[in-house]
């Protein structure tokens, strides 16, 4: 049969009904009497159809009967033409059925396939893998879980997750993590572990609570890894960390790095309380470096990082620094350059000291120096040092004065003072350095050189400094010997 363009089918009538759908003398109908297919070939003069309705209720096509003759369909025909139109329904949906267990069962069969894709890589897998029905027990286990608690998975199938962890940690996951995983479904933490031997690890949980409806043995899929090493080296580190901020804090050592494409700064926390902030306090930048300078500083202090950078050498500069509260500070800079491959400067790191009171100790050195100067100056008196060992002898000016030397002239050895002593005092006024115990004074005279007036001075020769030699052997004992001595001279002319 020639299909037909929708307007002119007997079809598209019968489609729209439930039933048959009659046309006894197509010629004698006012719908079809001038219908291509009444007045021309295939000259249809007789139709009946009966619709193709789903169970669904949707209709698929028409089951039809033509002649070219005008006809009339007994009860029984009727029946048969109804009958024959149910038996195609049946039979299509029956193919559609066939075609959808067929494409279930092809998508079953990949699912299979990537499945045991999936269980084998999870077999194999690096991570730990289980199941755990609702008691809590566990239903499944690849050899990776096991082996990270020391046990094989034939071991704790069966057993329940607290064989795992001390009564402690029990407690904590029960009452903190557990309440989280029901609520939201899914939790992700480290726990401290305990292994078949009794030893401690500690391992990253990722816990998942199946959706309804649920395999009763797969309730809750747990996933694991050892991160044993990792969380050991963070305690490692925070430690070491917690020491070197206790270290900074008390040598007054602030450390930084400053990533030079975006002038961001990490401070440590000595470093904020060196400036003035507390720690955390602030997001430091480069420009928070540069404002806290001293303005009469900042010049001077940028130069020296210019050039590090420019040249490849690290700086060290003294400056001050402001304080948010206006106070002013004295500190120590110094950074290194680091640089890529390439040769580029990348980031920098350094420290800053706070030098303020060694700065004050400094100038009261300072000064007392310079009043002790004066005071020798005064009262004709030199002071000296001898280091025995290395026959050096340190004088201040007033020595050179007494003794009739330079610095540019004075040998520093110890001949150079008993050169100096007359004749008929040398045998007084030397003693072997082994022999001054304690302070002694005597009364000696020089003989200038070049040839001058003799002098007469008062020697007060201080104790000498002791140190014990170390014991090589349990048989040795300890020794004292004298490494030096201290004194002045007056001049009693």
């Amino acid at each position: 049969m020639h299909r037909n363009l929708r307007d002119i089918a007997f079809c598209a009538h019968a489609i729209h009904g439930r039933d048959l759908f009659i046309v006894p003398d197509a010629a004698q109908d006012k719908r079809f009497a001038d219908n291509p297919l009444v007045v021309t070939d295939p000259n249809i003069r007789f139709y009946a159809g009966m619709p193709l309705v789903t169970p669904a209720g949707h209709a698929v096509g028409t089951l039809c009967v033509i002649d070219r003759k005008p006809r009339q369909l007994t009860a029984d025909q009727m029946n048969a033409l109804r009958m024959l139109g149910h038996q195609v329904v049946g039979r299509l949906e029956l193919k559609r059925r066939q075609r959808e267990l067929e494409h279930s069962l092809a998508e079953r069969e990949e699912a299979n396939r990537k499945n045991v894709a999936i269980i084998r890589a999870i077999e194999r897998g690096l991570e730990g893998f289980a199941f755990l029905d609702k008691d809590g027990c566990f239903t499944y286990m690849n050899p990776m879980h096991a082996a990270i608690y020391g046990y094989k998975p034939d071991e704790l199938i069966g057993q329940s997750w607290k064989t795992l962890y001390t009564p402690e940690w029990v407690s904590r996951i029960e009452h903190d993590y557990f309440s989280i995983l029901v609520k939201v479904g899914h939790w992700t933490g480290v726990v401290q572990g305990l292994t078949q031997s009794g030893g401690q690890i500690y391992a990253e949980l990722s816990l998942v609570l199946a959706k309804q409806p649920y395999d009763p043995a797969r309730w809750l899929t747990c996933t694991c890894r050892d991160v044993t090493e990792r969380v050991t080296s963070q305690q490692q580190l925070e430690t070491h960390q917690a020491s070197l901020d206790q270290a900074q804090a008390l040598a007054h050592v602030g450390s930084w790095e400053w990533d030079i494409a975006t002038g961001a700064e990490i401070w440590s926390d000595e470093q904020f309380r060196i400036f003035g902030y507390e720690p955390g306090r602030i997001t430091p930048t480069i420009e928070t470096f540069r404002e806290a300078i001293h303005p009469d500083d900042r010049a001077r202090v940028f130069k020296a990082v210019e050039e590090a950078l420019e040249h490849h050498h690290p700086y060290e500069v003294t400056c001050r620094i402001v304080r948010p509260s206006k106070e002013i500070r004295d500190v120590l800079c110094r950074g290194t350059v680091m640089r890529d491959p390439e040769g580029r400067p990348r980031h920098a790191v350094g420290t800053v000291q706070d030098i303020t009171e060694q700065k004050v100790y400094e100038q009261i050195l300072r000064d007392s120096i310079r009043r002790l100067d004066l005071a020798a100056q005064s009262g004709g008196i030199g002071v000296w040092d001898y280091y025995i060992s290395e026959n050096k002898l340190v004088w201040d000016k007033q020595m050179y004065a007494l003794y009739g030397y330079t610095p540019e002239n004075f040998p520093g050895a110890y001949e150079a003072w008993a050169d100096r002593l007359h004749p008929e005092d040398r045998a007084p006024a030397e003693c072997p350095p082994s022999r001054a115990r304690g302070t002694r004074s005597i009364r000696h005279g020089i003989s200038s050189s070049p040839p001058g007036p003799e002098r007469s001075l008062y020697q007060g020769l201080c104790s000498g400094h002791q140190g014990r030699t170390g014991a090589s052997g349990p048989n040795d004992r300890h020794q004292l010997r004298h490494y030096g001595a201290q004194g002045i001279r007056t001049d009693l002319a």
